[in-house]
């Protein structure tokens, strides 16, 4: 009974494995001619293969029978070589072709399928997709007639026909004995977890080959999004292309002007040399030209000082300058009278003392310019009651020192020998030269003289110093009982700036009748102590038109000068550069007080 057994499972396993090469035979000769024809082993490595397999291997993996464009579920390599039923096994047998598969919806009830299993036959990548729920359970092709994987199909169609009729009943039997069921349910064991590790590996690969497809679709857009920027480059770089060219066509023109320019420019250089040594040679001559003219030019502008009589400065402006000297001469005097005697005190000093003071006053500047009488007086008389003794005093020693500023060639007392000189030549030559050369000399030798004197800071400040002092000594002549520094110092910080105002507006006089007026001469005037009283040369100034006849008859002195005047010289019946007699004429008398002026004071 074994040996049979054992033959007969022989004899099956060959017609089996014949059956297998004649189904793979047929397979590969119905597969196109692109798809090789899978072994077991490939079936195996095909079935764990990734998504990084080339598409030849998964065209081996997929034969023809799998691929298709329907939704129709198709027989894997596996299930073609070991049929799941008698019917199929028994149509392979025969020689036929492989059956289709039947949908596994379509099985009956009978044979152990509920509806709606196994209906998912592709996965959503449009491969066949088999799980574990959607095979049917398969019996072994050796199960006997009355199993699952025999109903509903004839007798005729068992696979065991084709055996003698005598040896049918005891294969059946040997096939249906416990011993052979239990090897089949072994086998059947084996193969379905070989089956499940297979699928298993399957979805594996399924998945992987799903995410390689997502990502072949990602670097298919990237790709594309490659080829639009490739394309906006490449636009972009067209578009440089172009502006490249169109720069160096204007590097070529600009290259060209410049070449003209250079052109240009040496032949402009060539005629700006040309006229370079034309212009020197003209630059000479104008030189010399100019040389020449200047030497004229010199001489006749030396005649022309002795040929005009034009005026800087007329007549009434002179005269309007003298008399705003005398008039704040008179307000600062009569102010500095009523101050000093309000900020001093003075006294009345014995007839002993009185001799005295005048014996060490001969030698102070005061003395000098008022002489002793006028000195004397001030040491007599109480000025806190009547201060317009004091006043005189300022005020005639004031006009007297600004006179030597405003009337002489050369400023200074100490140059009146040198005054004296150059005025004795003035007058020959007014006596012999008409008044224009007369007038111009004048001009010209106040012009070199008196800058040298009137601009000079140290000359100006001599002055303010000499006047000063001598205000000081008049303090002292008075009966000022404080001492001559103290009374100095106050002095200059209260009247300083205002005797400085005074030299100057001297030193402008000076300079407008020298040397601004041409066609006429003026000169200043001023009455000296103890000169007789002359009524149509001076002027009384402190006269109310109370004087008699008997007065004014009488010869008086005159005790100082209160104000400057101004004579003007003009000669009668002459032209210009002629000679003629000059006339005399004072615009302003100066004015002065008399010795009567003590007895209205008394």
């Amino acid at each position: 009974m074994c040996k049979l057994f054992g033959h007969i499972v022989k004899l099956m396993s060959t017609r089996r494995l014949r059956h297998s090469d004649d189904s793979s035979r047929r397979y590969r000769d119905a597969a196109p001619a692109t798809v090789s024809r899978p072994s077991r082993e490939t079936v195996g490595s095909s079935a764990i293969a990734g998504p990084e397999s080339s598409s030849s291997t998964r065209a081996a993996t997929y034969p023809t029978s799998q691929i298709r464009n329907d939704n129709t579920p198709t027989r894997s390599l596996f299930e073609s070589q070991f049929p799941r039923n008698a019917h199929e096994r028994v149509g392979i047998e025969r020689g036929g072709t492989q059956p289709q598969r039947r949908s596994t919806t379509s099985l009956t009830q009978g044979e152990g399928v509920k509806e709606g299993e196994g209906t998912k036959t592709k996965d959503e990548t449009g491969y066949p997709m088999w799980g574990a729920s959607s095979i049917p359970e398969r019996k072994c092709g050796y199960s006997s007639p009355s199993s699952r994987a025999f109903q509903g199909y004839a007798p005729s169609h068992s696979p065991f026909s084709k055996f003698p009729t005598p040896l049918r009943g005891t294969v059946e039997r040997a096939l249906h004995s416990p011993t052979r069921t239990s090897s089949v349910a072994r086998g059947k064991e084996a193969l379905t977890d070989a089956y499940a590790v297979l699928r298993q590996r399957y979805d594996e690969r399924s998945t992987k080959l799903n995410a390689a497809r997502h990502e072949r679709q990602a670097a298919l857009e990237q790709r594309e999004e490659i080829d639009d920027a490739y394309a906006a480059l490449k636009q972009q770089y067209d578009e440089q292309t172009k502006k490249l060219d169109a720069v160096r066509h204007e590097r070529l023109a600009v290259l060209e002007q410049k070449q003209k320019v250079e052109e240009n420019y040496t032949a402009l250089w060539q005629q700006f040399e040309t006229q370079t040594n034309e212009y020197n040679s003209l630059n000479n001559k104008y030189h010399s030209t100019k040389a020449t003219l200047e030497q004229r030019t010199s001489e006749l502008q030396g005649v022309q000082r002795f040929l005009t009589t034009a005026d800087t400065f007329s007549g009434s402006e002179v005269v309007n300058m003298l008399r705003k000297l005398n008039e704040e001469i008179q307000q600062c005097t009569t102010f500095m009278a009523e101050w000093v005697v309000e900020n001093f005190t003075f006294q009345t000093p014995p007839t002993d003392q009185l001799e005295m003071t005048t014996q060490n006053a001969e030698q102070t500047r005061a003395l000098e310019t008022l002489g002793t009488r006028f000195m004397q007086l001030l040491g007599t008389k109480k000025h806190k009651e009547n201060p317009i003794l004091m006043e005189m005093a300022f005020r005639a020693y004031l006009i007297y020192e600004l006179y030597w500023v405003a009337s002489p060639w050369s400023i200074g007392e100490e140059e009146q020998s040198h005054n004296v000189y150059i005025d004795a030549i003035h007058q020959r030559i007014q006596e012999a030269e008409g008044q224009a050369v007369s007038g111009n000399w004048r001009a010209l030798t106040r012009a070199y003289t008196l800058p040298a004197c009137i601009g000079d800071p140290e000359v100006a400040h001599t002055f303010d110093t000499t006047i000063v002092s001598g205000f000081s000594d008049i303090f002292v002549a008075a009966g000022c009982t404080a001492s001559k520094s103290d009374i100095t110092s106050a002095l200059w910080s209260k009247f300083g700036e205002k005797v400085h105002h005074f030299v100057s507006l001297a030193g402008q006089v000076n300079k407008m009748i020298g040397v601004g007026v041409i066609s006429e001469d003026f000169e200043v005037l001023v009455i000296w102590p103890d000169t007789l009283f002359n009524e149509r040369t001076m002027e009384d100034a402190y006269d109310n038109g109370d004087r008699n006849r008997e007065t004014q008859d009488r010869e008086e002195t005159v005790l100082c000068a209160t104000e400057l005047g101004l004579m003007q010289r003009i000669r009668v019946g002459a032209g210009t550069g002629q000679k003629g007699k000059p006339s005399e004429l004072i615009v302003i008398k100066p004015k002065v007080a008399l010795m009567s002026v003590i007895d209205i004071i008394e």
